[in-house]
């Protein structure tokens, strides 16, 4: 696949598998929780149609409901094909 195809392919985490032989580790980056703080888990269903910058504009609403909201609205949005997770 092209460097273009690999962020949204649909088989590209396989090809990852393939290359190293064994499942691939995730980056892990610790750091102290405090108060106020947001962690946001999400799927490609959200990561692929909605680039970065808007998802952190969208965080940066206070009401943490109506931020999830326009999550999902943006992915929707977006055309994603997978879920919005």
């Amino acid at each position: 696949i092209t460097a273009e195809e690999a962020h949204s392919h649909p088989q590209r985490s396989l090809i990852m598998r393939a290359l190293t032989g064994h499942e691939v580790e995730p980056t892990l980056i610790m750091r102290e929780a405090r108060a106020g703080d947001r962690y946001l888990l999400c799927s490609d269903g959200l990561s692929d149609p909605v680039s970065q910058e808007t998802i952190a504009e969208a965080l940066q609403i206070d009401d943490v409901a109506e931020s999830a909201d326009r999550l999902i609205e943006l992915a929707l949005r977006g055309g994603g094909p997978d879920n919005v997770t």
